[in-house]
C-alpha cells in the first residue's frame, strides 16, 4: 500500500506539473502571431479581408478568456463603404472543467462597438453573399475535416453594447437603422431561464424590451419554451405571455397578446420616421387603442381567439384566423361590436363631407357635366376580390357613419375565388328594417351581380330632414322591394342589361305646410290654402317598375293625397339613361281642379331631365290657369296673391275620384282614368284662379307687381323646382 500511495502521489505530481507547465506555456504564447493565419482562412472562405487593428489576448486560468480589439471585415467591391463590419472589442470567457469533457460553457460574452452594414446593389444582390469557398473534396466526398456536429455551447451571460446595424436598399436608396444601446441576456445557471433586457433605437426612435425566456438547453432540445416579454415603442406598450411548444420549428404557439396605445394619432405620426409612407396617411385621431387576444398557430396559418379591441369609443370582439397555405390567403372571422363610430375614427373629408359638384365625379359621371351620365363607365374595382378568400360573420349593435346611425347589423359574407356573397345582411336605420342578399362574381370574365333588397317602414321624413334639412313630409314611412341582376364590367354596363323589378311604396304621412315653397321663404303654398280637411294627407305613393334588358317599364307611378292624385306612365332606358315619362296630376275635389289639369312630360336624361307641360293634351282654359300658377311659383308671385287664394270660392274643372292606391299597392298595372267635368258652386267658369285679380286671364302677378311675360316657362321652372333641378 505504501508503494501504491507513492506511485499515485507521483502521478498526481506529474499531472500537476504538466498542467502548471501547460498554463505557463500558454501564458507565454503570443497569439497575435496567428492573425495572418486567421485572416487567410477568412479570405479563403469568403473572399473578403479580415483585419485586426488591436491585439488578440488569451487569459489562461480556471476560467480562460479571449479578448480581441479593432476587428474589421471588408465590404463587397460595389459596397457604399470599405467595411461591411467593424468591431471595437470582443471578450469571451469560458469554464475550464466542462472543456475536459468536450463541452463548451461560455460564462460571459461581451460584444462592444459593432458597426454592421447590410446592403444590396441595384440588382438586389446582398453584400452578405460571399464568394464560394474552395474545396479540395471530390464530388460526392465529404470534406476532410467534416465530422459529427459538436454540441452547442451553453451561454450564461451575453452583453452587447453600442451596436449599430444599418440596412440600405440599393434599388430604392432607403436606409433603415437599428441601434442597440444595450442588450443583456443572463441566466443564474446553465439550466435556468434567460432574463432579457434590451434598449436601443430604430431610425432614432427609442425602444425597450424586457422579459424572460426558457433555458438554452431546453431550447436546443426542442422542449416547450415559456415566454414573457414586455416592449415599449412609439408610445405603444405591448406584452406577450405564454409558451411555444416546438420553438425550433416555430410551432405550437399559445401566446397571450396585449397592446395599449394611449394616443393613436401621435403613434402613427412618430411611426412615419420608420415608414415614410405613413406621412401620406392623413390625420389619424388621437384616440386610445387597446387590443388583447390569444395567438395560436394552425395547420397552415395563425388564429387569434378571445380578441378584444377598443378604439376610442368603438369596440370589436370575436375571433380571427388566417390560412396561408392555399392558392391565396384565406380569412375566417366571427366578430361582434356594441359600437363602431366611424365618424370618430375616420378623418373628415376635405370638402366637409359635401358631395362633389356636378360634373366633377368619376370619369363618365357628373350629373351637370356636358353630356354627363349618372352611371359611371369606369371598370369595377374587382381585383381586390381575387386577392384573398374570406368567410366573415359580423353582428353589431350600433354603427355611426357620416352622421347616420345603423343598428342591429348582421352580415354573413363569403368570398371564394373572386365571388362575393353576402347572404343574408340586415340592419335597422331611421326606424326601418333593411335586409336582403347580394352576389357579385368578380372572378368571371364578365362580372355578374344579383341583389335582393327589402326595406320596411323606413322613416323617409326623418331622412329628408337629416339630409336636406327640410320638413316636407311628416310621419312618412317607406317600403322598398328590389330584385335585380345583370352582368357587366362597369356600373353603366350592368345597368344596360339589368333585369328584375324595383318597387317603392309609402302609406300614411302628411305633406307639411311649406312643402311647395320653391323660390323664396315667403312664397305661399298651394295646398294649405285649400280648406278641405285631409287634402294634405298622403294616401299612398308607389313607384313600381318591371326591368328587362336595361329597360325599366312603368307598372305603377302613383302619388295620392286627400285632394290630389298623380299618375304616371312611361319607361326609363337604363342603358342610355333616357327618360320617357308622362305625369298626370288629377284633382279629386273641385277645390283644386284648376291646379291639376295639365299633364307633364318628363324627357331628357337622368342627369339632365327635361320637364314641360303637355300643351297638346291640356285644355286652353286649364293651360292658361295652370301656367299662371307655375309662373307665380317660379317667380314668387304666390306671396302676393296667397291670402286671396285662401278666401277664394271654388271653381270648376275636371275631377278624378278613382282609387289608384289599391291596385298600385297590390302590384297591378295602373294607368290614369278619364276625369269627369265638375261645375263650381257659384264661382263662375273662371274657376278658382279666374276669380282672382291678375290670374283670371291677365298676365300673372310678380313680386314687384309686374306681369310675367312667359307663363309657360314659369310653369316649367316651377315643376323643375319640385324635382330639385
Amino acid at each position: 500500500m505504501k508503494k501504491l500511495g507513492m506511485i499515485l502521489g507521483g502521478v498526481i505530481g506529474l499531472v500537476v506539473l504538466a498542467l502548471v507547465g501547460g498554463f505557463t506555456y500558454l501564458k507565454s504564447m503570443d497569439f497575435n502571431q496567428y492573425k495572418g493565419a486567421i485572416a487567410e482562412q477568412a479570405k479563403a472562405a469568403t473572399g473578403r479581408d479580415l483585419k485586426f487593428a488591436g491585439d488578440i489576448k488569451v487569459q489562461v486560468s480556471m476560467t480562460p478568456s479571449l479578448s480581441v480589439e479593432g476587428v474589421s471585415f471588408s465590404n463587397a467591391g460595389w459596397g457604399s463603404r470599405p467595411e461591411m463590419a467593424k468591431l471595437k472589442r470582443l471578450d469571451v470567457e469560458v469554464a475550464l472543467m466542462p472543456l475536459l469533457s468536450k463541452k463548451v460553457q461560455v460564462n460571459r460574452l461581451v460584444l462592444e462597438g459593432l458597426d454592421l452594414l447590410a446592403e444590396t446593389d441595384r440588382q438586389g444582390k446582398g453584400n452578405w453573399e460571399f464568394a464560394a469557398a474552395k474545396s479540395e473534396a471530390k464530388p460526392g466526398e465529404a470534406p476532410k475535416d467534416a465530422g459529427a456536429p459538436g454540441e452547442m455551447p451553453v451561454v450564461k451571460m451575453v452583453r452587447l453594447k453600442d451596436i449599430k446595424i444599418a440596412y440600405k436598399d440599393g434599388k430604392s436608396g432607403q436606409t433603415f437603422n437599428v441601434g442597440l444601446d444595450s442588450l443583456d441576456v443572463e441566466a443564474d445557471n446553465p439550466s435556468a431561464p434567460l432574463a432579457l433586457n434590451l434598449a436601443g433605437t430604430m431610425n432614432a426612435v427609442a425602444y425597450k424590451v424586457a422579459g424572460k425566456l426558457g433555458s438554452v438547453p431546453d431550447l436546443l432540445a426542442g422542449k416547450p419554451m415559456p415566454l414573457t416579454l414586455k416592449a415599449d415603442l412609439l408610445g405603444v406598450a405591448a406584452a406577450v405571455d405564454g409558451k411555444i411548444d416546438r420553438p425550433l420549428e416555430g410551432k405550437g404557439l399559445d401566446l397571450g397578446l396585449k397592446i395599449d396605445v394611449p394616443k393613436l394619432g401621435e403613434t402613427v405620426k412618430a411611426a412615419a420616421a420608420l415608414a415614410p409612407g405613413l406621412k401620406d396617411a392623413g390625420p389619424v385621431p388621437a384616440v386610445p387603442l387597446a387590443f388583447s387576444g390569444r395567438l395560436a398557430d394552425t395547420q397552415n396559418g395563425y388564429a387569434v381567439g378571445d380578441m378584444k379591441l377598443t378604439l376610442g369609443g368603438s369596440d370589436l370582439t370575436g375571433k380571427l384566423a388566417v390560412a396561408l397555405g392555399g392558392a391565396r390567403p384565406a380569412v375566417d372571422a366571427d366578430l361582434a361590436s356594441n359600437l363602431f363610430d366611424l365618424d370618430q375614427l375616420l378623418p373628415p373629408q376635405k370638402d366637409g363631407g359635401k358631395a362633389a359638384p356636378a360634373g366633377e365625379g368619376a370619369k363618365g359621371g357628373g350629373a351637370g357635366a356636358k353630356g354627363g351620365r349618372v352611371f359611371p363607365d369606369d371598370p369595377l374595382p374587382l381585383d381586390g376580390l381575387k386577392a384573398a378568400d374570406a368567410k366573415v360573420k359580423f353582428k353589431g349593435k350600433k354603427i355611426v357613419a357620416q352622421g347616420y346611425t345603423l343598428t342591429d347589423i348582421a352580415v354573413d359574407l363569403t368570398l371564394t375565388n373572386g365571388k362575393l356573397t353576402v347572404s343574408p345582411f340586415g340592419l335597422t336605420t331611421f326606424g326601418g328594417k333593411v335586409g336582403g342578399n347580394l352576389s357579385l362574381d368578380g372572378g368571371a370574365a364578365t362580372p355578374a351581380l344579383a341583389l335582393k333588397l327589402d326595406v320596411a317602414q323606413l322613416d323617409y321624413s326623418a331622412v329628408l330632414k337629416q339630409v336636406q334639412g327640410n320638413d316636407l313630409v311628416q310621419n312618412g314611412k317607406l317600403d322598398v322591394a328590389l330584385d335585380v341582376r345583370g352582368t357587366g364590367k362597369s356600373v353603366r354596363a350592368l345597368m344596360a342589361g339589368l333585369d328584375g323589378q324595383a318597387r317603392v311604396t309609402t302609406q300614411g304621412g302628411k305633406i307639411a305646410s311649406n312643402a311647395l315653397n320653391i323660390v323664396s321663404g315667403d312664397v305661399a303654398a298651394i295646398l294649405p290654402f285649400v280648406k278641405s280637411e285631409g287634402d294634405k294627407d298622403i294616401k299612398c305613393g308607389v313607384l313600381n317598375f318591371d326591368i328587362g334588358k336595361g329597360m325599366a317599364k312603368q307598372r305603377a307611378i302613383v302619388f295620392e293625397t286627400g285632394g290630389l292624385s298623380v299618375v304616371g306612365t312611361g319607361d326609363i332606358n337604363l342603358a342610355t339613361e333616357g327618360l320617357n315619362l308622362r305625369i298626370e296630376p288629377r284633382a279629386k275635389k273641385t277645390s283644386v281642379a284648376s291646379l291639376a289639369e295639365v299633364p307633364m312630360l318628363v324627357g331628357g336624361t337622368m342627369a339632365n331631365p327635361d320637364i314641360k307641360p303637355d300643351a297638346l293634351e291640356a285644355g286652353k282654359a286649364a293651360l292658361g290657369a295652370a301656367t299662371q300658377v307655375g309662373a307665380a311659383v317660379a317667380t314668387g308671385g304666390l306671396s302676393v296673391v296667397g291670402q286671396k287664394l285662401a278666401g277664394a270660392a271654388t271653381g270648376g274643372g275636371k275631377v278624378d275620384e278613382t282609387d289608384y292606391c289599391t291596385p298600385a299597392l297590390a302590384g297591378k298595372v295602373v294607368t290614369p282614368e278619364k276625369p269627369k267635368e265638375s261645375k263650381s258652386a257659384g264661382g263662375g267658369d273662371k274657376g278658382l284662379l279666374g276669380s282672382l285679380p291678375g290670374l283670371g286671364g291677365d298676365k300673372p302677378a310678380t313680386p314687384g307687381g309686374k306681369a310675367a311675360d312667359k307663363p309657360l316657362e314659369g310653369l316649367t321652372k316651377g315643376v323643375k323646382g319640385l324635382f330639385g333641378k
